[in-house]
């Protein structure tokens, strides 16, 4: 499969893309591995599926999925108030502007925060920068901006800017999950992780805290320049050692990782070495939209598996509901992360997929070719065409 994909891999690093790898799966094992260019233009070691990188939002689901565990430990109950759990979720206002002083206007939330709320985006929460009230707050208070200040934890528990379970919003709020697991469980949330997840799924490279051994085989990290149009090299964004187990800013993983974590998805909770780590009935729960039937419409800024079309909001997942030739069946779940990263899991066809680089900003017009012709070559594939 992967000749047919050749010219599109030589158009990315045409376009002054280093590297990146790309891992496709069926439900027994990899159907396409691939590495493609370099760690850095200043550094020729080549760009592996096992190359650690920066997923950012890659890491999302995973703290839903650590939340649905304890959920089906009977833990938590996904509808109960998320204060229940973590005080302080209790302690958020909503933000309606400002008065004539200038002064922040917060009232308290016409309900309480649920724990489902947190996890598909409706709680009322949201990102400064795709909310001007919000940081236009965040400005006022220097509590900063929490895409770029994520190592402190202050940033997450800025204000709400609706009522929990008006609208569906991206936010932080599978941050502040991670949170609350590692509050439940007194352990760290990495530690949470590593025991349920991370060590039976044999996933050794995804981690907060970046080994020197992992850090002499990370890719560059490279940011478009306005100036000159050509991908630059910048510092590290994320610390190695960071102050905060960010579950949506701060894990570090492989596409050789990622893909096991997707694999256990299309086998319903089983692993590669036959362990169950989640409950059938877990994981088709976290993979049902979870926000349309209720009157919500997820509206992700981009939508790559379904263009045009309305999609729902799994836990934690971007949720495809019509098929898509070529793209997607009703079912899939997708996402991705700012570094342009990227995956899907098609549990009906049994397919998945994973990209990872390290380009920014997010939505690189020849990585997204490259992701989308990887689906359109994948369901070729599978189809025997």
């Amino acid at each position: 499969m992967d000749e047919r994909l050749n010219d599109c891999f030589q158009k990315v690093l045409d376009a002054g893309v280093p590297g990146f790898s790309i891992v496709v799966t069926d439900r027994t094992g990899d159907i396409l591995s691939r590495g493609v260019g370099k760690l850095a233009f200043d550094d020729p070691r080549l760009f592996r599926v096992d190359t650690p990188c920066h997923v950012f939002s890659l890491g999302k689901s995973m703290a839903a999925m650590a939340a649905l565990k304890l959920w089906e430990d009977g833990v938590i109950d996904l509808h109960a108030p998320a204060a229940q759990y973590l005080p302080r979720i209790g302690s958020l206002r909503v933000l309606e502007g400002y008065d004539e002083r200038g002064m922040p206007k917060l009232r308290p939330p016409k309900r309480d925060i649920t724990v489902h709320d947190m996890l598909t985006h409706t709680a009322g929460m949201a990102y400064p920068a795709f909310d001007t009230n919000l940081a236009e707050y965040m400005e006022r208070t220097g509590m900063g901006d929490i895409i770029n200040t994520y190592d402190r934890e202050e940033c997450f528990w800025c204000p709400l800017v609706r009522d929990p379970g008006e609208k569906w919003q991206y936010s932080p709020g599978l941050d502040i999950t991670a949170m609350m697991v590692a509050h439940l469980t007194e352990m760290s949330y990495e530690a949470f992780l590593r025991k349920h997840f991370l060590d039976p799924l044999g996933m050794k490279d995804t981690t907060f805290h970046i080994k020197p051994e992992q850090q002499k085989r990370m890719a560059g990290f490279y940011f478009m320049s306005e100036k000159t149009g050509k991908y630059e090299r910048i510092a590290n964004p994320v610390p190695y050692e960071p102050h905060i187990e960010a579950a949506g800013a701060a894990m570090c993983s492989t596409a050789a990782d990622y893909i096991k974590y997707l694999r256990m998805i299309l086998n319903k909770g089983v692993t590669d070495s036959g362990v169950r780590v989640l409950e059938p009935e877990t994981v088709e729960l976290a993979c049902h939209d979870q926000v349309s039937g209720r009157g919500i419409a997820a509206t992700p800024r981009y939508n790559h598996l379904a263009p045009g079309k309305e999609t729902g909001w799994a836990y934690s997942f971007q949720y495809i509901k019509e098929d898509v030739p070529r793209s997607a069946s009703k079912g899939t779940i997708c996402w991705a992360g700012a570094s342009n990263v990227f995956y899907w899991a098609d549990p009906v066809k049994g397919v998945a997929g994973c990209l990872t680089c390290q380009v920014m900003p997010y939505n690189s017009v020849p990585v997204v070719e490259c992701y989308d012709a990887i689906r359109r070559a994948t369901y070729d594939y599978i189809n025997g065409r």
